[in-house]
């Protein structure tokens, strides 16, 4: 049985519910443009920054706080979502949702202080869980399963398309005017999306009677998350357990994680906050830890690629969001090719997912041969091949993930796999920059070490650098100074290079190193499934 004939049996909600075609469509364009209005200011954080710190007076560690509390809002509230749903209904919470982010937008776009603009980006994540959560929820609810290929194609342009697109849009806002009106921006477009929004029907995942959850599980998950997410942003500055704090914010984060997990299982009185045994489903489990590297692959890559053209090419705010442009017209191309193949059932979605992780690790491979001459010329191809594998990969893993699901298990596994991807974001913009800073150092002091007075190629450089800047006007002290400067920079430059090629690579092998994990769970997982099956038969 499928997740829609499973809502139909048990909710009776697609068939009693006299919705149009028309307003069916109208409801997908809302839910389309609410979770792009978040990539729009999730993409602040990386192409506006030096901008915003600056308008701000924000120290590094002030400015850190923007991305550490959207985070730890997004991952709280799509866990909370789920069971906020469930007591209020789908219309309400998406409304309600938004009216956040609405909130947030404008203290972002419209504050001086730092401290509110913080509180803003919290309102943003907070605000911006629901966008995914329900959404895909109501995607599934209210269109039939022939049609979930080109639907959750449309709705994937905001989650895929998006990170590809918008940093162009922030780039070119921050760069001719000003980056509030990214935010302010966000504002005018969420208003839009009422009108489209007040065509859900409150039967669709309507009120249920549930019981009430243990606060204090709540109490213990947000301290663990927001304690990890903390240690995530922030442990490379610190030097990861070098640092106490880092050392206490672990055991805490830790700690809590497992009193949550203990007592959300244990305790029979009250709602559970989330129903693991979604995770039992071996398609669901599949596409659950394939959401997990994908987001690391999406965030990881969508952060790296714009560090390495701001900061080796030293591009401009707006080049450095059009670097990504080509790729979002390539996950134009992969999602209507997944679509296609998901809803003529000629090709296994299984075969998407596969060509899809295989031009992702390929595209990592090719931009990994970037050097200081690149343009984009270089960066366009592996970018372009990028794009297309994100566009196969994410609406087949969609469609596996829930189309065995019927019910609350929809919901909950629609949670879990969006709160999967953004901790495999979260992982990516952990581990990626401090792998890339230890491999800076690495290839610097690799590089140093040939740099010696008895270097032919060296005193060749030095001399002629120098002579050039004596032949300017500046006395030989001083020349010879500025000459040994200019072989500092050099040796700087080359050595990000080489470590932002490393790091490339590195993002390429962790789908290489992760499919055989992915791959065996889902096998080992199937057969524990038809052993139940054949006992309970």
């Amino acid at each position: 049985m499928t997740a829609i004939e499973g809502l139909i049996e048990s909710k009776k909600t697609a068939k009693s519910i006299p919705l149009s075609i028309g307003k069916k469509w109208l409801i997908l364009i809302g839910l389309t443009l609410c979770a792009g209005l978040d990539i729009l200011v999730a993409t602040s954080s990386s192409v506006a920054i030096d901008e915003i710190a600056g308008f701000l007076n924000a120290t590094s560690d002030e400015i850190a706080w923007m991305n550490i509390a959207y985070f730890m809002a997004k991952l709280i509230f799509l866990i909370l979502s789920i069971h906020l749903t469930k007591r209020y209904g789908a219309k309400h919470i998406v409304l309600y949702s938004l009216a956040i982010f609405v909130l947030g937008a404008f203290i972002c776009g419209t504050t001086t202080s730092m401290n509110l603009f913080v509180t803003g980006r919290f309102f943003l994540g907070a605000g911006s869980a629901a966008f995914y959560t329900v959404s895909q929820t109501i995607l599934f609810t209210i269109f039939p399963i022939k049609k979930q290929g080109m639907i959750q194609a449309i709705f994937s342009l905001a989650i895929v398309l998006g990170p590809n697109i918008t940093p162009a849009f922030s780039g070119w806002l921050t760069y001719h005017y000003t980056w509030q009106l990214i935010f302010l921006a966000a504002v005018v477009m969420g208003l839009c999306a009422i009108p489209f929004l007040q065509n859900i029907p409150k039967d669709v995942l309507p009120k249920a009677s549930v019981r009430k959850i243990s606060w204090i599980s709540v109490l213990f998950l947000a301290i663990g998350l927001c304690s990890l997410q903390f240690i995530l942003e922030e442990g490379s500055r610190y030097d990861w357990f070098e640092e106490k704090k880092i050392i206490l914010l672990t055991i805490v984060g830790i700690g809590s994680v497992l009193v949550f997990f203990f007592k959300n299982n244990r305790d029979r009185k009250r709602e559970r906050l989330i129903d693991f045994s979604v995770l039992q489903n071996p398609s669901f489990a599949f596409a659950f830890l394939i959401s997990f590297v994908s987001g690391f692959a999406l965030f990881g890559s969508g952060t790296i690629v714009p560090a390495f053209v701001q900061n080796v090419l030293r591009y401009q705010s707006a080049a450095v969001g059009y670097t990504l442009f080509p790729s979002g017209v390539a996950v134009l191309v992969g999602l209507i090719m997944s679509a296609i193949i998901i809803d003529t059932k000629k090709i296994p979605p299984f075969i998407s997912v596969v060509s899809g992780v295989v031009c992702v690790i390929t595209s990592m491979i090719l931009v990994s041969s970037v050097t200081i001459d690149s343009g984009f010329p270089d960066i366009n191809p592996p970018m372009m091949l990028r794009g297309l594998g994100l566009g196969l990969l994410f609406v087949p893993i969609t469609f596996i993930a829930f189309n065995e699901l019927k019910g609350h298990q929809l919901l909950t596994g629609v949670g879990l796999f969006n709160f999967g991807r953004q901790c495999g974001g979260s992982f990516a913009m952990a581990f990626l920059p401090t792998y890339l800073a230890h491999q800076i150092a690495f290839h610097k002091n690799n590089l140093s070490s040939h740099l010696t007075p008895y270097n032919p190629f060296l005193d060749e450089r030095v001399q002629g650098v120098t002579q050039a800047l004596i032949s300017r006007g500046l006395n030989p002290i001083e020349a010879e100074k500025a000459a040994l400067g200019t072989v500092n920079i050099a040796l700087n430059v080359q050595s990000a290079v080489l470590a932002f090629q490393n790091t490339f690579f590195a993002i390429s092998m962790v789908f290489l190193c992760a499919a055989p994990i992915i791959i065996a769970t889902k096998i080992y997982l199937s057969k524990k499934d038809n052993t139940s099956k054949n006992v309970a038969a």
